[in-house]
């Protein structure tokens, strides 16, 4: 197995999900942005697994 060649594919994998992502942010995302940071008190973020461990970070 060829590490590099496989880290490159994953990368490019990577790459490609979050370009397109990007291509469809709009008003409404922004929206839910200035929302979130405009919260008085607190915000609750749940998850299971990788998730909840990102949930902690934010």
């Amino acid at each position: 197995m060829d590490v590099l060649k496989r880290a490159r594919e994953i990368f490019q994998t990577e790459i490609s999900a979050i370009d397109a992502t990007s291509k469809v942010l709009d008003k409404h995302f922004e929206e839910a942005v200035n929302k979130i940071a405009s919260c008085s008190g607190r915000v609750v973020v749940t998850g299971i697994g990788k998730s909840g461990i990102i949930g902690r970070k934010v």
